[in-house]
């Protein structure tokens, strides 16, 4: 009698949790351009936030679902009206036939209507994380809680939720068109990328322009665009645009310096010059800005202290 026999290859795969956190930010928050070696999930669950994927904006909204793949540089700016509260965790495989599967994509956005990775999925894995967190593991000052204190089977009980999400992820990868992944900077690009970063940050406060810094690292400016891209995923005169908005409305809320001073320190050569390029960066003048911290301060000065305490 003939027998079909199935022989299965070893099929271990290791499922490496690298980082798992809830966290919440403030509007208007920028975390600089980064990469991960390992893969990332990532779930609004309030608020709105832009990505910057390879100089792509990808919006996230309440309910949705983020994968990014390892290596892919991206940064983040929060929604300018409310908080962004999210949770996150790092993974890696190493089986290689799913690193494969997964490094074919730079990200892939999933809403709630897409996938159970919205729904009982992530609910399961709320439960679990929930149920472990107490009021008193969470001291008042810190924003983000670490997953660092789990017994060994709710450590498994989380790492077998996350491990389905995984297999759900696959099979929307599978319902849709691979992309084809930029060409990886190489090792010198990217020493050359931070050289330019670090400075970029240094101009700051300076009228530098691109141009002055390409040569000040002996190369001619579209050389430094092409290298800077390449890695961060967008045009130094944008990273320095950002950097330079979000110091304008830090000395324009927390100081009381003039408007003219903050221009000249970030390397204006007048206030006119310095409110138009606001009005570009953000759609309203400074002075408005500055009116809404007035305003602001006001209203506050005229809570009795038992209106106060109420909130």
């Amino acid at each position: 009698m003939n027998r079909r026999i199935l022989s299965n290859p070893d099929v271990g795969g290791t499922l490496l949790i690298h980082d798992c956190h809830y966290a919440s930010v403030e509007a208007e928050w920028f975390y600089h351009k980064h990469h991960h070696t390992s893969f990332e999930l990532l779930h609004c669950l309030d608020g709105t936030a832009v990505e910057w994927i390879n100089g792509q904006a990808v919006t996230l909204s309440t309910g949705d679902w983020l994968f990014l793949g390892s290596g892919v540089l991206h940064s983040t700016i929060t929604g300018p009206n409310a908080p962004f509260s999210y949770f996150t965790v790092h993974f890696d495989m190493d089986d290689m036939t799913i690193r494969e599967e997964l490094s074919q994509r730079d990200y892939i956005l999933i809403d709630s209507t897409q996938s159970s990775l919205a729904g009982p999925l992530w609910e399961e894995l709320e439960n679990l994380l929930v149920d472990w967190l107490e009021p008193t593991d969470v001291p008042a000052k810190e924003e983000t809680v670490v997953l660092d204190r789990l017994t060994a089977v709710r450590r498994l009980s989380i790492q077998s939720v996350i491990l389905r999400m995984i297999v759900e992820l696959l099979g929307v990868m599978e319902k849709t068109k691979p992309q084809l992944r930029k060409q990886a900077a190489t090792s010198i690009e990217i020493e050359l990328a931070h050289e330019i970063e670090k400075r970029l940050h240094a101009a700051v406060f300076t009228s530098d322009t691109i141009g002055a810094i390409a040569r000040q690292l002996y190369m001619n400016r579209n050389r430094c665009n092409l290298v800077f891209k390449k890695v961060y995923g967008m045009p130094p005169h944008h990273y320095l645009n950002l950097l330079k908005m979000r110091k304008a409305k830090e000395l324009i809320l927390r100081t009381t310096a003039s408007l003219e001073e903050i221009g000249v320190r970030l390397g204006f050569s007048c206030a006119s010059s310095f409110s138009r390029q606001f009005r570009r960066w953000t759609g309203y003048a400074p002075i408005q800005l500055r009116k809404s911290k007035q305003d602001h301060v006001s209203q506050n000065h005229e809570r009795t202290p038992i209106e106060e305490a109420k909130e």
